[in-house]
């Protein structure tokens, strides 16, 4: 019996917590058109870095992991040839990371259709949005339309 609290005691000192991983709790999915309506950007591109910057709007030490995207279309909310996506991924001093479940996963080097939130500055999106991989992007391709290029 003290074996299995000790176990538990280092799960929770090393996890900050008893529950298991889960995947993301998400709310009824929403139609192309309502996800469409409530983003203030999407568009389809590619993941070109993964970069760590400083954390804006924290007393806490640490950066927040972003992610540049090479656009190839806009659906809505911009032009530019590029975005910055932030996530939830926070590494503080000392090599801590931390994720929210919601975090959506992005892969360097694989397209996305993304619906995305914030400021042009500030975009976030989340794996309870409609955002996915580019290949798995039928139905809400067709429903968005043709899109337009990036300005030059």
């Amino acid at each position: 019996m003290r074996v299995w609290k000790a176990i538990a005691l280092a799960s929770v000192m090393l996890t900050g917590s008893v529950e298991p991983a889960s995947t993301a709790r998400c709310y009824i999915p929403v139609s192309v058109s309502e996800e469409l309506q409530k983003s203030d950007a999407v568009f389809s591109g590619k993941v070109i870095a993964e970069e760590y910057r400083p954390l804006k709007t924290s007393a806490a030490q640490g950066e927040v992991l972003t992610v540049r995207i090479a656009v190839e279309k806009w659906w809505k909310g911009g032009k530019s040839e590029e975005v910055t996506l932030y996530t939830s991924g926070i590494r503080y001093s000392g090599g801590i990371t931390s994720f929210e479940d919601e975090d959506f996963l992005f892969s360097l080097g694989e397209r996305y259709l993304v619906y995305a939130s914030g400021s042009s500055d500030s975009l976030r999106t989340n794996g309870c949005r409609r955002t996915k991989k580019l290949g798995l992007a039928d139905e809400d391709l067709q429903k968005l339309g043709e899109g337009k290029a990036p300005e030059k």
